[in-house]
């Protein structure tokens, strides 16, 4: 080793961390191989801190994120973790497998995993690797046919399915709260809930609002769109309604309604073409929103400017993007029609 080198390993910590600070992860990787003190020193958690905090897929910077998370990383696996996802390695292990073809719906928490299989929603426990328990925790059934989307929420857990009815269940035990049959005359292909207020979107080509009673639930409006609804999501803290349908016809795929009174409030975006339908909402914020849909586009909206979009990204294989979630932080996660 040259005396320059060895000036070099020999310097303070604090001068080390500034010169870390101007290395990207790759370079403190291989600094970390040099000697054993650059080991050490870059072990230590206050050189990787700042850099951990809004760096893809893992900053887990976001209190909601921190709910569904298994564990909570240190910075520098997050770091490393961060590097594996936008270089692509990964290993891949099957942790749910059915041999009929579905279109499943997922949600993640914390300590299970709620999966829709056919007309039922099964309830799984995480375990501490990542994977799911073999044992189904809960089997929610009440459906006469698939169940088109759910959502679990407050302890409850609401869905809609094919056959156009609403199922409500408690999400510990189980247990059926209320069925309603032909809430739809068609399949219900969203729903939200939030605060004893039930939105259904369906192919019947209109949203209807429900209050949730004791053991019952009970019609305030129904919103003609006059094209097949994909997609609700509910803006809790503003009180707006946002909804996605085909756009078919000349109708506005993405608006927004007053969840009090019904009213349409927004048309988000102009000169839609024609069957650019949007698939999925996903409330971000109180203001921001972002959709994806048949146009191949995830797109972030803020309610303050809605006739043009804050940001797009287009999907690189040119693929319909059926579903969205986020870190709620810097990173968007999308599902698509390539496999």
């Amino acid at each position: 080793m040259s005396r320059s080198d060895a000036m070099f390993v020999l310097l303070p910590p604090d001068v080390l961390y500034v010169v870390c600070s101007y290395c990207d992860v790759q370079t403190l990787g291989r600094l970390s191989c040099v000697c054993k003190r650059f080991n050490t020193f870059l072990k230590h958690s206050y050189v990787w801190s700042r850099r951990s905090r809004n760096i893809v897929a893992t900053n887990q910077s976001d209190r909601r994120m921190l709910q569904r998370s298994r564990h909570v990383l240190e910075p520098v696996e997050k770091c490393w973790q961060s590097v594996r996802w936008q270089t692509g390695r990964y290993h891949e292990r099957v942790l749910l497998q059915h041999y009929t073809i579905y279109m499943p719906w997922l949600q993640l928490e914390r300590d299970v995993l709620w999966y829709s299989k056919g007309a039922s929603i099964l309830k799984f426990k995480r375990l501490a690797d990542g994977s799911v328990g073999e044992n189904v925790l809960l089997t929610l059934r009440g459906h006469a046919d698939d169940v088109g989307r759910f959502v679990c929420k407050n302890g409850l857990v609401v869905s809609g399915g094919n056959d156009g009815s609403l199922c409500i269940w408690t999400a510990t035990q189980g247990l059926c709260v209320h069925n309603r049959w032909h809430c739809n005359s068609k399949a219900i292909n969203s729903v939200d809930y939030s605060n004893n207020i039930v939105v259904t979107g369906s192919q019947d080509r209109t949203v209807k609002v429900w209050t949730l009673n004791a053991e019952s639930s009970t019609l305030r409006y129904t919103i003609p769109i006059w094209d097949r609804v994909c997609s609700v999501a509910l803006l809790e803290s503003n009180w707006i309604l946002l909804t996605g349908s085909a756009g078919c016809n000349g109708i506005a795929p993405l608006q927004a309604f007053d969840l009090s009174s019904g009213a349409r409030i927004a048309t988000l975006g102009t000169s839609h073409r024609n069957g650019a339908g949007v698939l999925h909402v996903y409330p971000e914020t109180s203001t921001e929103l972002l959709s994806c849909g048949y146009d191949t586009f995830i797109r972030l909206w803020d309610m303050r400017c809605p006739t043009r979009c804050v940001s797009a990204w287009e999907d690189p294989h040119d693929s319909a993007v059926y579903c969205l979630a986020t870190d709620h932080n810097v990173t968007v996660l999308s599902g698509t029609s390539r496999y």
